[in-house]
């Protein structure tokens, strides 16, 4: 090869080589990463080109040219599309630094996942103001920023009552307002249930399992989300809370509080969950039937008067035991092989486990809110078992024009007849499992009650539901923003339980 050839291939390699260097020298990239981890499970990516080309999150645009670029995040369904933000790509910063972009749960958000086995723990759903935020304190904090509290004062009190070691209110209703059971409703009740859920080992011999558990808790917490999910989109206040940081989980977290209360099962705690419910209505929100839940034995195994390890103590005797301590309480009421020394004869008159629920002493005598109330014909002989029970369901308060559905709901089996009742007078064609009426009107407020009956002539009359029908307009609490923190703090009794605290 002769010399002239030798030199030019080594310009033109030399060239290519400096152009090659120069191209490179003028080009960068951006780099970013997308949270959370549900979100980018969901589709979240991001794009420099206007959707041309999708990257995902932590992969990296490289050999862009110099030059200004607007970093797009792709919109996801239940998601909070984080804002376009634009980066510059230069000589003195080829590689900018772009913090990672969040998307963040809208209020609204459909059937999110209840918490993983081993990790639903109802006092942190709860929380307590000092716990920081993302739980419902700290997000119906933020509502409470929106109410004037000299204008709505129960509303108020209720929120700033929802404390994970104190919260009682899923009681006995007496006359319109709830009261407690005697035992912590977030610590001590929710806790056995979730100690069931998280322990995937958990069986007794009595047929509590964690199976049965988690299987009542996923099928409770979809029911109660649409709900939910139903009322604030009915409201419109979705996009509004949508827009508040630490409201964004407020449904899913008072879903699944609301989901524990469903599955424990007890009379008491269904009575105030559909009583919100019943409420919704009045906005368009058919309430959910209660047969629509799934109870862990109508309150059999976790209720005041449950056994829920089956060693012969109910829960609240239990509780009188070993209460002081919760874990104390939760590892001893669910372990059979540990028993109080001797089980109280009675839970105290603050528990009520007992009276009130249907509980029948000598032959057929069932302790209700009244004297005389809940007779039960045939007797009942069954030793160690349940006696049958039956209680109506249903919203306690009404505004004139609302629609009513009270429901009979009953453990006793076989064939059964119901008959409706009111001001103890029968009412004329009502004898299906549920009472119900398109508009109220102020005559419709009373005491109603329901007689069941199967085929062994086992004959039980609930105890008294006392109906209040108000005036159009006078309820409590008003409008889209006070139903849905009726229904977020959380079907257990409504803000009027709050009265009896001030």
């Amino acid at each position: 090869m002769s010399k002239r050839k030798l030199v030019g291939i080594c310009l033109i390699t030399a060239f290519a080589l400096l152009t090659s260097l120069a191209a490179n020298a003028q080009t960068g990239s951006i780099k970013v990463t997308l949270n959370p981890l549900e979100a980018r499970e969901a589709g979240a990516q991001w794009t420099i080109d206007g959707g041309v080309t999708w990257y995902n999150s932590g992969e990296t645009a490289s050999g862009l040219p110099y030059g200004s670029y607007t970093v797009t995040c792709k919109d996801v369904d239940n998601w909070t599309t984080p804002n376009p933000t634009s980066y510059n790509v230069t000589a003195g910063n080829p590689n900018p630094t772009v913090p990672p972009k969040t998307y963040k749960q809208t209020i609204c958000r459909y059937n999110p996942p209840f918490p993983a086995v081993g990790e639903l723990d109802f006092c942190a759903i709860v929380g307590d103001y000092e716990d920081g935020y993302n739980n419902i304190q700290a997000s119906l904090g933020i509502v409470l920023s929106l109410i004037k509290c000299d204008e709505e004062p129960e509303v108020c009190a209720l929120i700033n009552a929802l404390q994970c070691s104190i919260m009682d209110i899923n009681g006995p209703i007496v006359g319109d307002l709830p009261t407690g059971n005697g035992i912590p409703d977030v610590s001590h009740e929710l806790a056995l249930i979730a100690a069931v859920y998280n322990n995937p080992a958990f069986s007794l011999s009595n047929g509590l399992n964690h199976t049965l558990v988690k299987n009542a808790l996923l099928a409770n917490y979809s029911i109660v989300y649409s709900l939910v999910y139903n009322a604030l989109s009915t409201t419109g206040y979705c996009s509004l809370l949508a827009a508040i940081t630490d409201a964004n989980n407020l449904a899913i977290h008072l879903s699944i509080l609301l989901a524990g209360f469903a599955t424990q099962g007890d009379p008491d705690s269904m009575t105030a969950l559909l009583t919100i419910a019943g409420l919704l209505e009045s906005i368009g929100v058919p309430p959910p039937d209660p047969s629509d839940f799934t109870t862990i034995e109508n309150g059999a195994k976790f209720g005041p008067a449950g056994d829920a390890d089956g060693d012969g103590c109910i829960n609240c005797q239990e509780y009188a035991a070993y209460g002081s301590v919760a874990q104390d309480y939760i590892n001893n009421a669910l372990n059979p092989s540990v028993r109080p020394e001797e089980c109280a004869s009675s839970c105290g008159d603050e528990e009520g486990a007992v009276e009130g629920e249907g509980a029948v002493e000598g032959e057929g005598a069932v302790e209700g809110e009244g004297a005389g109330e809940g007779q039960t014909e045939g007797g009942w002989e069954e030793e160690g078992e349940q006696p049958p029970s039956v209680i109506i369901l249903g919203p306690f308060r009404l505004e004139v024009g609302d629609s009513l559905n009270l429901a009979a709901s009953t453990t006793l089996t076989g064939t059964i007849t119901y008959q409706w009742k009111k001001d103890e007078q029968d009412l004329e064609n009502e004898t299906g499992s549920h009472y119900r009426k398109t508009h109220v009107t102020l005559d419709d407020a009373g005491d109603y009650q329901v007689e069941v009956s199967n085929d062994a002539k086992i004959t039980i009359l609930s105890p008294t539901f006392h109906l209040i029908v108000l005036e159009e307009g006078s309820l409590p609490i008003t409008g889209g923003l006070g139903l849905m923190i009726l229904a977020g703090t959380a079907a257990l009794a409504g803000a009027m339980s709050i009265r009896r605290r001030n």
